[in-house]
Protein backbone atom coordinates (compact mmCIF):
# COMPACT_ATOMS: atom_id res chain seq x y z
CA UNK A 1 0.00 0.00 0.00
CA UNK A 2 1.37 3.46 -0.57
CA UNK A 3 0.24 6.62 0.76
CA UNK A 4 0.50 8.54 -2.16
CA UNK A 5 1.90 11.37 -0.89
CA UNK A 6 1.71 12.92 2.38
CA UNK A 7 -0.72 12.16 4.32
CA UNK A 8 -2.08 12.62 8.00
CA UNK A 9 -3.81 10.96 10.41
CA UNK A 10 -5.73 12.38 13.67
CA UNK A 11 -5.39 10.38 16.79
CA UNK A 12 -7.67 10.45 20.01
CA UNK A 13 -5.80 10.64 23.34
CA UNK A 14 -5.65 7.61 24.57
CA UNK A 15 -5.92 6.18 21.32
CA UNK A 16 -2.99 3.86 18.86
CA UNK A 17 -2.35 4.15 15.40
CA UNK A 18 -0.86 0.77 14.45
CA UNK A 19 0.85 0.06 11.34
CA UNK A 20 2.49 -2.76 9.36
CA UNK A 21 5.55 -1.76 7.01
CA UNK A 22 7.71 -4.94 5.55
CA UNK A 23 11.28 -5.25 4.73
CA UNK A 24 10.68 -4.29 1.06
CA UNK A 25 8.65 -1.41 2.11
CA UNK A 26 9.82 1.87 4.01
CA UNK A 27 7.35 4.17 5.90
CA UNK A 28 8.60 7.66 7.00
CA UNK A 29 6.15 9.81 10.16
CA UNK A 30 6.50 12.72 11.31
CA UNK A 31 4.65 14.29 14.95
CA UNK A 32 3.30 17.31 13.84
CA UNK A 33 1.44 17.88 17.21
CA UNK A 34 0.32 16.10 20.33
CA UNK A 35 2.69 13.69 23.10
CA UNK A 36 3.11 10.09 21.11
CA UNK A 37 5.38 7.41 22.70
CA UNK A 38 6.43 4.10 21.31
CA UNK A 39 6.98 1.50 23.69
CA UNK A 40 7.22 4.04 26.51
CA UNK A 41 9.93 5.93 23.69
CA UNK A 42 8.22 9.69 23.34
CA UNK A 43 8.59 10.48 19.92
CA UNK A 44 10.35 13.97 18.86
CA UNK A 45 7.95 16.92 17.12
CA UNK A 46 8.71 17.70 13.87
CA UNK A 47 10.95 15.23 13.56
CA UNK A 48 11.14 12.57 10.41
CA UNK A 49 11.33 8.83 11.24
CA UNK A 50 11.56 5.83 8.71
CA UNK A 51 10.89 2.37 9.51
CA UNK A 52 11.15 -0.91 7.78
CA UNK A 53 10.15 -4.47 8.67
CA UNK A 54 8.20 -3.64 11.64
CA UNK A 55 4.56 -3.92 13.74
CA UNK A 56 4.06 -1.12 16.04
CA UNK A 57 1.28 0.97 17.90
CA UNK A 58 1.76 4.70 18.53
CA UNK A 59 -0.16 5.62 21.57
CA UNK A 60 -0.88 9.19 22.34
CA UNK A 61 -1.57 11.59 25.72
CA UNK A 62 -3.22 14.00 23.99
CA UNK A 63 -5.30 14.57 20.72
CA UNK A 64 -2.22 14.09 18.23
CA UNK A 65 -1.57 15.06 14.50
CA UNK A 66 1.18 12.37 12.28
CA UNK A 67 2.26 13.43 8.95
CA UNK A 68 3.20 9.86 7.10
CA UNK A 69 4.67 9.17 3.46
CA UNK A 70 5.76 5.49 1.96
CA UNK A 71 4.98 2.07 1.99
CA UNK A 72 2.94 -0.04 3.88
CA UNK A 73 1.26 -3.17 4.35
CA UNK A 74 -2.07 -1.93 6.84
CA UNK A 75 -2.50 1.23 9.47
CA UNK A 76 -5.46 1.91 11.01
CA UNK A 77 -6.48 3.67 14.57
CA UNK A 78 -7.72 1.60 17.79
CA UNK A 79 -9.50 3.30 20.75
CA UNK A 80 -8.00 0.01 22.55
CA UNK A 81 -4.98 0.67 24.07
CA UNK A 82 -2.83 -1.51 27.24
CA UNK A 83 -0.73 0.94 28.18
CA UNK A 84 -2.45 2.59 31.11
CA UNK A 85 -2.14 -0.71 32.22
CA UNK A 86 1.81 -0.56 31.56
CA UNK A 87 1.75 2.99 33.33
CA UNK A 88 0.33 1.77 36.59
CA UNK A 89 2.38 -1.41 36.71
CA UNK A 90 5.33 1.37 35.97
CA UNK A 91 4.39 3.40 39.16
CA UNK A 92 3.82 0.24 41.43
CA UNK A 93 7.45 -0.75 40.30
CA UNK A 94 8.80 2.07 40.99
CA UNK A 95 7.69 2.47 44.52
CA UNK A 96 8.61 -0.83 44.67
CA UNK A 97 12.09 0.07 44.01
CA UNK A 98 12.41 3.15 46.15
CA UNK A 99 10.85 1.08 49.49
CA UNK A 100 14.00 -1.14 48.20
CA UNK A 101 16.52 1.34 48.41
CA UNK A 102 15.84 1.85 52.16
CA UNK A 103 15.29 -1.50 53.28
CA UNK A 104 18.05 -3.61 52.97
CA UNK A 105 16.04 -7.04 53.52
CA UNK A 106 14.23 -6.20 50.37
CA UNK A 107 15.26 -7.16 46.76
CA UNK A 108 14.31 -4.49 44.17
CA UNK A 109 12.31 -5.52 41.41
CA UNK A 110 13.46 -8.51 39.23
CA UNK A 111 10.36 -8.95 36.62
CA UNK A 112 9.82 -11.78 34.06
CA UNK A 113 7.78 -11.25 31.66
CA UNK A 114 6.05 -14.68 30.18
CA UNK A 115 3.34 -15.56 27.71
CA UNK A 116 2.50 -17.22 23.94
CA UNK A 117 3.88 -16.55 21.24
CA UNK A 118 3.18 -13.04 20.02
CA UNK A 119 1.87 -11.69 22.72
CA UNK A 120 3.52 -8.60 23.59
CA UNK A 121 6.07 -10.07 25.76
CA UNK A 122 8.89 -7.66 24.16
CA UNK A 123 7.10 -4.52 23.56
CA UNK A 124 5.85 -4.80 27.74
CA UNK A 125 9.81 -5.06 28.62
CA UNK A 126 10.75 -2.19 26.15
CA UNK A 127 7.81 -0.31 27.99
CA UNK A 128 8.93 -0.57 31.45
CA UNK A 129 12.48 -0.35 30.61
CA UNK A 130 11.93 3.30 28.85
CA UNK A 131 9.87 4.14 31.36
CA UNK A 132 12.75 3.32 34.63
CA UNK A 133 15.21 4.95 32.29
CA UNK A 134 13.15 8.42 32.31
CA UNK A 135 13.04 8.20 36.52
CA UNK A 136 17.10 8.38 35.94
CA UNK A 137 17.50 4.39 36.73
CA UNK A 138 19.46 1.56 35.02
CA UNK A 139 17.44 -1.27 34.86
CA UNK A 140 19.35 -4.68 33.20
CA UNK A 141 17.76 -6.15 30.68
CA UNK A 142 17.88 -9.76 30.21
CA UNK A 143 16.90 -11.28 26.53
CA UNK A 144 16.27 -14.87 27.31
CA UNK A 145 14.37 -15.29 23.58
CA UNK A 146 17.19 -16.42 21.20
CA UNK A 147 15.05 -15.70 18.26
CA UNK A 148 15.72 -11.89 18.85
CA UNK A 149 19.11 -10.12 18.72
CA UNK A 150 18.50 -7.43 21.52
CA UNK A 151 22.20 -5.16 21.34
CA UNK A 152 23.73 -8.47 19.92
CA UNK A 153 23.11 -11.14 17.02
CA UNK A 154 20.20 -13.11 16.64
CA UNK A 155 20.60 -16.87 18.37
CA UNK A 156 22.34 -14.96 21.20
CA UNK A 157 21.20 -14.85 24.85
CA UNK A 158 22.36 -11.14 26.82
CA UNK A 159 21.79 -9.15 29.95
CA UNK A 160 22.49 -5.48 29.73
CA UNK A 161 22.36 -2.67 31.12
CA UNK A 162 20.41 0.17 29.87
CA UNK A 163 21.30 4.08 30.46
CA UNK A 164 19.71 5.69 27.38
CA UNK A 165 16.39 5.86 25.60
CA UNK A 166 15.87 3.10 23.27
CA UNK A 167 16.03 3.86 19.45
CA UNK A 168 12.60 3.13 18.07
CA UNK A 169 13.98 2.79 14.20
CA UNK A 170 16.07 0.00 15.24
CA UNK A 171 14.16 -1.62 18.51
CA UNK A 172 16.17 -1.35 21.20
CA UNK A 173 19.59 0.33 19.79
CA UNK A 174 23.36 -0.27 18.98
CA UNK A 175 26.50 -1.63 21.66
CA UNK A 176 29.52 -1.74 21.48
CA UNK A 177 29.36 -5.44 19.93
CA UNK A 178 27.28 -4.33 17.60
CA UNK A 179 28.67 -0.90 16.00
CA UNK A 180 28.74 2.53 17.11
CA UNK A 181 25.87 4.63 17.83
CA UNK A 182 24.19 8.20 18.11
CA UNK A 183 23.01 7.14 21.45
CA UNK A 184 24.89 5.91 24.64
CA UNK A 185 26.65 2.70 23.30
CA UNK A 186 26.11 0.33 26.21
CA UNK A 187 28.08 -2.94 26.67
CA UNK A 188 26.20 -6.18 27.37
CA UNK A 189 26.97 -9.59 28.57
CA UNK A 190 26.52 -12.02 26.31
CA UNK A 191 26.24 -16.35 26.00
CA UNK A 192 25.83 -17.79 22.31
CA UNK A 193 22.76 -20.15 22.12
CA UNK A 194 23.29 -20.82 18.68
CA UNK A 195 19.50 -21.35 17.60
CA UNK A 196 16.35 -19.66 17.59
CA UNK A 197 14.39 -22.27 19.20
CA UNK A 198 14.77 -23.41 22.52
CA UNK A 199 13.88 -27.15 21.63
CA UNK A 200 17.24 -27.55 19.01
CA UNK A 201 19.10 -28.00 22.43
CA UNK A 202 17.40 -27.47 25.74
CA UNK A 203 19.66 -28.81 27.83
CA UNK A 204 22.28 -25.82 26.16
CA UNK A 205 19.52 -23.49 26.34
CA UNK A 206 19.58 -23.75 30.41
CA UNK A 207 22.76 -24.38 30.82
CA UNK A 208 22.56 -20.51 28.95
CA UNK A 209 20.55 -19.36 31.05
CA UNK A 210 22.59 -20.45 34.51
CA UNK A 211 25.90 -18.70 32.84
CA UNK A 212 23.84 -15.22 32.19
CA UNK A 213 22.37 -15.30 35.62
CA UNK A 214 25.69 -15.82 37.44
CA UNK A 215 26.91 -12.55 35.35
CA UNK A 216 23.94 -10.88 36.44
CA UNK A 217 24.41 -11.98 39.88
CA UNK A 218 27.80 -10.61 39.97
CA UNK A 219 26.86 -6.75 38.07
CA UNK A 220 24.07 -6.42 40.81
CA UNK A 221 26.38 -7.07 43.78
CA UNK A 222 28.44 -4.57 42.32
CA UNK A 223 26.63 -1.79 41.18
CA UNK A 224 24.34 -0.17 43.42
CA UNK A 225 22.27 1.96 40.73
CA UNK A 226 21.68 -1.39 39.10
CA UNK A 227 20.45 -3.18 42.02
CA UNK A 228 18.14 -0.39 43.43
CA UNK A 229 16.53 -0.89 39.64
CA UNK A 230 16.04 -4.09 38.96
CA UNK A 231 16.10 -6.51 36.21
CA UNK A 232 13.66 -7.07 33.29
CA UNK A 233 13.14 -10.37 31.70
CA UNK A 234 11.89 -11.02 28.57
CA UNK A 235 11.18 -14.59 27.21
CA UNK A 236 10.72 -16.59 24.52
CA UNK A 237 7.08 -18.38 24.27
CA UNK A 238 6.21 -20.68 27.28
CA UNK A 239 3.31 -22.22 27.98
CA UNK A 240 2.27 -24.56 30.77
CA UNK A 241 4.02 -27.63 29.07
CA UNK A 242 7.04 -25.62 30.44
CA UNK A 243 6.26 -24.70 33.59
CA UNK A 244 10.06 -26.91 35.02
CA UNK A 245 11.73 -24.17 32.88
CA UNK A 246 10.60 -21.27 34.22
CA UNK A 247 11.01 -22.39 37.75
CA UNK A 248 14.28 -22.56 36.76
CA UNK A 249 14.72 -19.03 35.75
CA UNK A 250 12.40 -17.76 38.57
CA UNK A 251 15.65 -19.68 40.80
CA UNK A 252 18.40 -18.51 38.46
CA UNK A 253 17.84 -15.05 38.53
CA UNK A 254 15.82 -14.51 42.00
CA UNK A 255 12.85 -13.70 40.21
CA UNK A 256 10.08 -11.71 42.30
CA UNK A 257 7.63 -10.82 39.84
CA UNK A 258 5.52 -12.81 37.40
CA UNK A 259 4.22 -11.38 34.77
CA UNK A 260 1.75 -13.32 32.15
CA UNK A 261 0.26 -12.22 29.19
CA UNK A 262 -2.72 -13.32 28.09
CA UNK A 263 -2.99 -16.82 29.15
CA UNK A 264 -5.06 -17.42 32.31
CA UNK A 265 -4.36 -21.02 32.46
CA UNK A 266 -0.67 -20.29 32.51
CA UNK A 267 -1.78 -17.61 35.10
CA UNK A 268 -3.50 -19.73 37.88
CA UNK A 269 -0.74 -22.68 37.50
CA UNK A 270 1.83 -20.41 38.45
CA UNK A 271 0.03 -19.39 41.23
CA UNK A 272 0.04 -23.10 42.59
CA UNK A 273 3.34 -23.65 42.00
CA UNK A 274 4.55 -20.68 43.24
CA UNK A 275 1.81 -20.31 46.28
CA UNK A 276 4.29 -20.90 49.09
CA UNK A 277 6.59 -17.70 47.97
CA UNK A 278 4.20 -15.46 47.30
CA UNK A 279 4.56 -12.42 49.96
CA UNK A 280 2.41 -9.49 48.60
CA UNK A 281 3.81 -6.99 51.17
CA UNK A 282 6.91 -4.80 51.10
CA UNK A 283 7.42 -4.73 54.66
CA UNK A 284 11.37 -6.23 54.16
CA UNK A 285 9.48 -9.05 56.60
CA UNK A 286 10.07 -11.58 53.91
CA UNK A 287 11.20 -10.94 49.93
CA UNK A 288 8.03 -9.65 47.97
CA UNK A 289 6.84 -12.25 45.55
CA UNK A 290 3.74 -12.48 43.47
CA UNK A 291 2.20 -13.77 39.70
CA UNK A 292 0.08 -10.87 38.23
CA UNK A 293 -1.93 -11.88 34.76
CA UNK A 294 -2.25 -8.73 32.41
CA UNK A 295 -4.27 -8.94 28.80
CA UNK A 296 -2.65 -9.15 25.91
CA UNK A 297 -2.46 -5.92 23.78
CA UNK A 298 -5.28 -5.70 20.92
CA UNK A 299 -2.20 -4.46 18.91
CA UNK A 300 -0.40 -8.27 19.23
CA UNK A 301 -0.04 -9.62 15.49
CA UNK A 302 0.98 -12.92 14.08
CA UNK A 303 4.46 -12.76 12.99
CA UNK A 304 5.28 -15.76 10.42
CA UNK A 305 8.61 -17.39 10.17
CA UNK A 306 8.95 -15.27 6.60
CA UNK A 307 8.88 -12.31 8.60
CA UNK A 308 11.07 -13.76 11.44
CA UNK A 309 13.52 -14.66 9.22
CA UNK A 310 13.83 -11.55 7.53
CA UNK A 311 14.46 -9.53 10.88
CA UNK A 312 17.02 -12.07 11.56
CA UNK A 313 18.86 -11.77 8.37
CA UNK A 314 18.33 -7.65 8.93
CA UNK A 315 19.72 -7.46 12.69
CA UNK A 316 22.93 -9.87 11.38
CA UNK A 317 23.32 -7.42 8.23
CA UNK A 318 23.09 -4.19 10.52
CA UNK A 319 25.38 -5.88 12.73
CA UNK A 320 28.55 -5.57 10.10
CA UNK A 321 27.47 -3.32 7.46
CA UNK A 322 25.27 -0.54 10.21
CA UNK A 323 21.77 1.26 8.59
CA UNK A 324 20.89 4.27 7.04
CA UNK A 325 21.83 6.27 10.03
CA UNK A 326 25.49 4.80 10.64
CA UNK A 327 26.95 2.58 7.80
CA UNK A 328 30.31 0.81 9.22
CA UNK A 329 33.06 -1.09 7.10
CA UNK A 330 33.23 -4.39 8.05
CA UNK A 331 36.54 -6.21 7.56
CA UNK A 332 37.17 -9.09 5.16
CA UNK A 333 40.52 -11.38 5.85
CA UNK A 334 41.30 -13.96 3.82
CA UNK A 335 43.39 -17.13 3.52
CA UNK A 336 42.99 -18.52 7.08
CA UNK A 337 44.59 -21.83 7.11
CA UNK A 338 42.52 -24.37 8.74
CA UNK A 339 45.03 -25.35 11.00
CA UNK A 340 45.06 -22.14 12.92
CA UNK A 341 41.21 -22.37 14.03
CA UNK A 342 39.73 -24.20 16.92
CA UNK A 343 36.14 -25.08 15.82
CA UNK A 344 33.05 -26.27 18.34
CA UNK A 345 29.35 -26.59 17.09
CA UNK A 346 26.44 -26.28 19.15
CA UNK A 347 24.94 -29.90 18.72
CA UNK A 348 21.29 -29.58 17.84
CA UNK A 349 20.12 -32.38 19.72
CA UNK A 350 16.24 -31.85 18.93
CA UNK A 351 14.29 -31.36 15.91
CA UNK A 352 12.09 -28.39 16.15
CA UNK A 353 8.69 -29.32 16.26
CA UNK A 354 6.32 -27.14 15.07
CA UNK A 355 3.18 -28.40 17.63
CA UNK A 356 5.64 -27.51 20.38
CA UNK A 357 4.96 -25.24 23.70
CA UNK A 358 6.75 -22.59 21.26
CA UNK A 359 3.66 -22.44 19.54
CA UNK A 360 1.18 -21.84 21.23
CA UNK A 361 -0.21 -25.47 20.86
CA UNK A 362 -2.21 -25.76 24.05
CA UNK A 363 -5.73 -25.10 22.48
CA UNK A 364 -5.03 -28.30 20.34
CA UNK A 365 -7.06 -31.76 20.50
CA UNK A 366 -3.60 -33.74 22.39
CA UNK A 367 -4.76 -37.22 20.59
CA UNK A 368 -4.39 -35.23 17.44
CA UNK A 369 -0.73 -34.94 17.83
CA UNK A 370 0.35 -38.05 19.32
CA UNK A 371 2.82 -40.51 17.54
CA UNK A 372 0.59 -43.24 15.57
CA UNK A 373 -0.29 -45.69 18.25
CA UNK A 374 0.90 -44.02 21.33
CA UNK A 375 -1.82 -43.00 24.02
CA UNK A 376 -1.91 -39.62 26.27
CA UNK A 377 -0.16 -41.26 29.24
CA UNK A 378 2.74 -42.93 27.43
CA UNK A 379 3.63 -39.58 25.87
CA UNK A 380 3.65 -38.33 29.34
CA UNK A 381 5.76 -40.75 30.60
CA UNK A 382 8.42 -40.37 27.19
CA UNK A 383 8.02 -36.43 27.95
CA UNK A 384 8.71 -36.91 31.59
CA UNK A 385 11.91 -39.19 30.36
CA UNK A 386 13.42 -36.80 28.09
CA UNK A 387 13.00 -34.29 30.78
CA UNK A 388 14.57 -35.65 32.71
CA UNK A 389 17.45 -36.43 30.28
CA UNK A 390 17.81 -33.00 29.53
CA UNK A 391 17.99 -32.27 33.44
CA UNK A 392 20.46 -34.64 33.94
CA UNK A 393 22.96 -33.24 31.44
CA UNK A 394 22.99 -29.76 33.25
CA UNK A 395 23.59 -31.35 36.65
CA UNK A 396 26.42 -33.26 35.41
CA UNK A 397 27.68 -29.93 33.73
CA UNK A 398 27.84 -28.24 37.72
CA UNK A 399 28.73 -31.40 39.02
CA UNK A 400 32.30 -31.15 36.90
CA UNK A 401 32.78 -27.54 37.49
CA UNK A 402 32.28 -28.13 41.45
CA UNK A 403 34.68 -30.62 41.79
CA UNK A 404 37.55 -28.81 39.80
CA UNK A 405 36.67 -25.34 42.00
CA UNK A 406 36.95 -28.22 45.04
CA UNK A 407 40.27 -29.87 43.63
CA UNK A 408 41.45 -26.51 43.06
CA UNK A 409 42.87 -27.83 39.70
CA UNK A 410 43.90 -25.77 37.27
CA UNK A 411 41.70 -25.69 34.14
CA UNK A 412 44.37 -26.26 31.94
CA UNK A 413 45.42 -29.02 33.05
CA UNK A 414 41.61 -31.12 33.48
CA UNK A 415 41.81 -34.56 32.43
CA UNK A 416 40.16 -35.16 29.19
CA UNK A 417 37.24 -37.41 31.04
CA UNK A 418 34.89 -34.53 32.44
CA UNK A 419 35.00 -32.80 28.99
CA UNK A 420 32.86 -35.68 27.97
CA UNK A 421 30.67 -35.57 31.09
CA UNK A 422 29.99 -31.60 30.42
CA UNK A 423 28.88 -32.36 26.84
CA UNK A 424 27.67 -35.48 27.26
CA UNK A 425 26.57 -35.70 23.33
CA UNK A 426 24.09 -32.69 24.35
CA UNK A 427 26.13 -29.24 24.24
CA UNK A 428 28.77 -28.79 22.22
CA UNK A 429 31.11 -30.80 20.05
CA UNK A 430 34.74 -30.10 18.45
CA UNK A 431 35.08 -30.18 14.87
CA UNK A 432 37.78 -30.45 12.25
CA UNK A 433 36.71 -27.13 9.49
CA UNK A 434 35.28 -27.70 6.35
CA UNK A 435 33.03 -26.00 4.04
CA UNK A 436 29.97 -28.40 4.57
CA UNK A 437 30.08 -27.26 8.22
CA UNK A 438 31.67 -23.43 8.09
CA UNK A 439 30.54 -21.93 4.60
CA UNK A 440 27.82 -19.42 5.47
CA UNK A 441 27.91 -19.57 9.08
CA UNK A 442 27.67 -16.90 11.42
CA UNK A 443 30.57 -17.78 14.14
CA UNK A 444 31.13 -16.19 17.47
CA UNK A 445 34.12 -15.87 18.61
CA UNK A 446 34.28 -16.57 22.75
CA UNK A 447 36.90 -15.60 25.51
CA UNK A 448 38.47 -18.74 25.51
CA UNK A 449 41.74 -19.29 23.58
CA UNK A 450 42.00 -21.98 21.03
CA UNK A 451 44.44 -24.60 23.40
CA UNK A 452 42.07 -24.19 26.24
CA UNK A 453 39.89 -27.13 26.92
CA UNK A 454 35.99 -27.68 26.23
CA UNK A 455 34.73 -26.46 29.79
CA UNK A 456 36.80 -23.40 29.42
CA UNK A 457 34.53 -22.76 26.48
CA UNK A 458 31.44 -23.69 27.57
CA UNK A 459 32.10 -21.14 30.63
CA UNK A 460 33.31 -18.15 28.12
CA UNK A 461 31.13 -15.01 26.65
CA UNK A 462 31.58 -13.49 23.59
CA UNK A 463 34.20 -11.69 22.54
CA UNK A 464 32.48 -10.64 19.08
CA UNK A 465 30.90 -12.15 16.01
CA UNK A 466 31.94 -12.92 12.58
CA UNK A 467 30.81 -14.50 9.43
CA UNK A 468 32.71 -16.87 7.09
CA UNK A 469 32.13 -15.83 3.39
CA UNK A 470 34.40 -18.62 2.05
CA UNK A 471 35.71 -21.99 3.06
CA UNK A 472 37.66 -24.04 0.61
CA UNK A 473 38.58 -27.69 1.38
CA UNK A 474 40.95 -28.34 -1.68
CA UNK A 475 43.23 -25.71 -0.43
CA UNK A 476 42.16 -25.60 3.38
CA UNK A 477 41.80 -22.16 3.62
CA UNK A 478 38.75 -19.50 4.86
CA UNK A 479 37.66 -15.99 5.05
CA UNK A 480 35.87 -14.34 7.67
CA UNK A 481 34.34 -11.14 8.02
CA UNK A 482 35.03 -9.11 10.80
CA UNK A 483 33.02 -5.99 12.01
CA UNK A 484 36.14 -4.10 12.34
CA UNK A 485 39.88 -3.83 10.96
CA UNK A 486 42.19 -6.00 12.94
CA UNK A 487 44.01 -9.44 12.70
CA UNK A 488 41.79 -12.79 13.91
CA UNK A 489 41.19 -13.14 17.08
CA UNK A 490 43.16 -15.74 18.54
CA UNK A 491 40.01 -17.58 19.84
CA UNK A 492 37.87 -20.24 20.31
CA UNK A 493 35.01 -20.24 17.24
CA UNK A 494 31.92 -21.43 18.54
CA UNK A 495 29.05 -21.76 15.75
CA UNK A 496 25.72 -23.22 15.67
CA UNK A 497 22.50 -23.05 12.95
CA UNK A 498 22.46 -19.28 12.23
CA UNK A 499 23.32 -19.00 8.05
CA UNK A 500 23.53 -15.50 6.34
CA UNK A 501 24.42 -15.02 2.77
CA UNK A 502 25.94 -11.74 2.01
Amino acid sequence: MDSGGKSQVNIPAGSEWRFEVDFSQELTIKVVSGVVEINGTELPNNFDLKFKGVKLSIFCYQDSIIEYYGTFSSEYVSDESVVPQYVALHFALQNFRNKAATNNNLNAPRVLVIGGKDSGKTTLSKVLVSYAVKMDSFPMVVNLDPQEGVYTMPGALSATVVNDVLDVEQGWGQSILSGASAFHPTQPAVTYYGYDHINSNPSYYRYNIQKLASVVDKRLENDEMVRQTGVIIDTPALTNKDSSLIEEIVEAFSVNLIIVLGNERLFIDLKKTFSEKIYESLDGQKQFFNVLKFSKSGGCVDKDDAFIRARQQSLIKQYFYGDRKQVLSPYTITSIDYSRLSVYRIVESNKVNTTSATDNSENLDASSVLPIGMDAEEKALLEELEQSKADAAVMSASTVKKEQEKEEVPISEAPAEPEAIVTDGELIEKLEPESSSLQNAVIAFVHADIDEPMTKVLDSGVLCFGYISDANDLKKKLSVLLPVQGNLPNKTIVFGGFRYVD
